[in-house]
């Protein structure tokens, strides 16, 4: 039977973020930090475009999770279900995670520096906008939930460099251009001699990303959590 969602009403958001939490646990990740229904209390109404990219933000985190969860799975390539399922899985990665980087800027500017909505989206290089946002205020108050969400600039240079390897390497060889990946998934055994490596850097830093998305969707209550869990 299919299950259907309002997402404009507190019940049904209540019960989606509950089955999604779910769903993350049953495939092994946690997802219950990032509360769509604190986001639903918070925004819908106010700022009803943030809790939408908040919604979003958590279902292209799960998306990713899943994507890297079937990499690893087939990461040996020991049948050919496996050697062509890891192609499929790597391309999947690469265009969900730029998917996941747009709306993360556009949700970051939106909700902590609207001031500069305006300039970010005619820039250029959205990218090197949003790096030059963070760079000159890194942290921002955010009044709907109470507090200070903040970007380290260490997480703020690797999103960066990041998001240009994503692009220049992986994103426009293989949606634009005649492809890449062929080259060393079908023909090299040890995949810490190709790009799959630079997973390792996004899994050390994905515990910041569900950091900042439930700061946006949960502001102080999420907060008073963490800060109860380090004490305890």
């Amino acid at each position: 039977m299919f299950h259907s969602y309002d997402l404009t009403d507190r019940s049904s958001i209540e019960r989606f973020d509950s089955d999604l939490t779910g769903a993350s646990y049953i495939f092994g990740a946690g997802f219950g930090a990032i509360s769509l229904i604190d986001a639903f209390d918070n925004y819908y109404g106010k700022k009803s475009k943030v809790y939408y990219q908040i919604v979003d933000l958590k279902l292209c985190l799960f998306n990713l999770l899943m994507s890297m969860r079937d990499l690893e799975r087939m990461r040996d390539r020991r049948d050919i279900a496996d050697i062509f399922g890891f192609n499929r899985a790597w391309f999947g990665f690469v265009t969900l995670y730029r998917a996941f980087y747009d709306k993360f800027m556009n949700t970051v500017v939106l909700a902590c520096y609207e001031n500069d909505l305006k300039s970010f989206e005619s820039a250029r290089s959205k990218k090197k906008k949003f790096k030059a946002i963070l760079e000159s205020s890194s942290a921002a108050y955010v009044e709907e939930v109470g507090l200070f969400v903040g970007f380290p600039s260490e997480f703020v240079v690797w999103m960066n460099e990041f998001i240009g390897s994503i692009d220049d390497q992986y994103r426009t060889a293989e949606v634009h251009g005649s492809g890449m990946a062929r080259k060393w998934i079908f023909s090299e055994a040890d995949l810490r001699q190709t790009p799959y490596k630079a997973l390792g850097g996004f899994i050390d830093h994905l515990e910041e990303f569900f950091h900042i998305v439930a700061c946006l969707a949960s502001g102080k209550k999420y907060a008073e959590t963490i800060d109860i869990r380090a004490k305890g």
